[in-house]
């Protein structure tokens, strides 16, 4: 007997041994089957990357400052 793959969608997100990937690869089996559109966009979008920057979700985002470290002064902001 063979487990539904939602079951198997389940243990694996529950299962620190799993891998993220394999754990969005089963989702992407699962949202397909399910014809669940939105969610298998995303899905790919996780997996593939996302390629259009107006779809790049806020938590994808980070903002940062490029610093240089200087032996004798410490970190200081690099000026363009």
């Amino acid at each position: 007997m063979t487990i539904p793959a939602v079951i198997q969608l389940q243990e694996y997100a529950t299962d620190e041994k799993y891998d993220i990937s394999i754990l969005l690869r089963k989702a992407l089996l699962v949202a397909t089957k399910l014809k669940l559109s939105d969610f298998r966009e995303w899905l790919s979008s996780e997996l593939d990357g996302y390629n259009n920057s107006t779809l790049l979700p806020k938590y994808r985002v980070i903002s940062s400052q490029l610093k240089a470290q200087n032996p004798y002064h410490g970190s200081y902001p690099v000026c363009y």
